[in-house]
């Protein structure tokens, strides 16, 4: 009797074992990915910096707009282009 106890023991403690190996697996393949997306991010936001270090804004503008709403400074500083 006691063997077959150590037994049933033993085999939930190696079931438990399969499943926390799975969950690391998953979770190493998830940090993974993550960190994949964090490089692109990063990427993405220096082509953003540089793209957005092209526009000049005049300060007069700057101050000016800080008591408009942004709805109405869009209007009046970009055109509007549906997307198809």
């Amino acid at each position: 009797m006691a063997s077959s106890q150590q037994d049933a023991g033993a085999n939930q403690i190696s079931t438990a074992i399969q499943q926390l190996d799975q969950i690391i697996q998953q979770n190493a393949a998830a940090a993974e990915e993550l960190s994949s997306t964090a490089e692109e991010l990063a990427s993405q936001v220096g082509q953003l910096q540089d793209t957005v270090s092209l526009f000049k804004v005049d300060q007069n503008d700057l101050d000016n707009s800080r008591s408009q709403p942004m709805s109405r400074l869009l209007e009046e500083h970009t055109e509007y282009v549906p997307m198809p």
